[in-house]
């Protein structure tokens, strides 16, 4: 399909897209193009294949106005859109970037600046309050909004010290990972330094860039995979309970999480920003090892047994029936 024939097909369906518009669009790699040859003398021309739902897709993420639009190839990529990979490459470099330069920032902040950085996370804890109705409080509610800001601030904080472990020292201490992970789960002392030493050592964010510098498309599309098989995994255990924060441990952690990352998972590219941080981090071994072993019909048939018996423990607890 030729630039003018997709223009036309777009506005007769409503989409309003601009010659300039599509020329954006695909300057940030949002929309794939093909070069066909015209001849020995005739040049070439662009072809837009498979490119108006994709165009539809963007539109939509457009009219959210919730990112940059740029950012809107990680949705796509998500969504199994084709997208300019190379370009979906530089916009992970620039995260990477822009994630080193803030880790420097709360860092120094951290070492040299603690009371600035205790009033900047008293703010922020003070903001994340849900917004509070009209009159006077009861002394219950001003308690309990205490200690949602209290526990607000211990959380910012470990995560700040959490990143200046990452930037200062290149690992992250057993101290700070005890507390982290201690925060959301139920761990034996045992368990956590059998943890530690198997997932940490030497992380170096300079290592990190360079890893997301020399990757291939081939790695964006086990990337992908992943994604995929994550979220099949993780869908059928929210669709075992009505609501994703009834989920034993995870699901307020869940929750929590993307509260912090601003929205839901599925058109939130920040979320999947790390998703392919992490990731392209893996070797090309452990990212098909992990590939099988979700894709495994056993595997699956264990998590199935999983949810089910997760749902059966928590219905217990609540006394609520369940069908066997």
């Amino acid at each position: 399909m030729r630039r003018n024939q997709l223009l036309d097909l777009a506005n007769a369906q409503g989409l309003e897209v601009s010659s300039n518009m599509l020329r954006r669009y695909v300057q940030y790699g949002l929309i794939v193009t093909k070069r066909i040859g015209k001849g020995p003398k005739g040049g070439v021309s662009a072809e837009y294949p498979d490119s108006l739902e994709a165009l539809k897709e963007v539109k939509r993420l457009s009219e959210l106005g919730d990112f940059k639009q740029s950012d809107s190839i990680f949705i796509l990529f998500s969504k199994g859109y084709p997208v300019q990979w190379d370009k979906l490459k530089e916009q992970m470099i620039d995260y990477i970037k822009e994630l080193i330069r803030h880790f420097n920032v709360i860092s120094n902040l951290s070492s040299n600046n603690h009371d600035k950085l205790i009033g900047i996370v008293e703010d922020l804890a003070e903001k994340s309050i849900p917004i509070k109705k009209p009159g006077r409080p009861s002394k219950r509610k001003v308690v309990a909004e205490k200690e949602y800001m209290k526990r607000q601030m211990e959380q910012m904080l470990l995560i700040t010290k959490l990143i200046t472990d990452l930037t200062k020292q290149n690992t992250i201490t057993f101290q700070t990972f005890t507390s982290f992970i201690t925060q959301f789960s139920f761990q034996s002392q045992t368990d956590l330094e059998k943890m530690y030493q198997q997932s940490f050592g030497k992380i170096d964010l300079k290592a990190m860039m360079n890893i997301i510098q020399v990757s291939k498309e081939k790695d964006y599309a086990e990337c992908l995979v992943l994604m995929n098989s994550v979220k099949r995994y993780w869908n059928e255990l929210k669709s075992t309970f009505s609501n994703a924060n009834e989920i034993p441990i995870i699901g307020v952690f869940i929750e929590e999480l993307l509260r912090i990352f601003d929205g839901k998972s599925s058109d939130n590219p920040n979320v999947i920003k790390v998703f392919l941080f992490i990731t392209l981090f893996f070797t090309q071994e452990k990212r098909t090892q992990l590939i099988l072993f979700l894709s495994s019909p056993e595997t699956m048939k264990t998590w199935h047994e999983f949810c089910r018996q997760l749902y059966c423990a928590y219905s217990t607890q609540i006394g609520k029936e369940v069908n066997p």
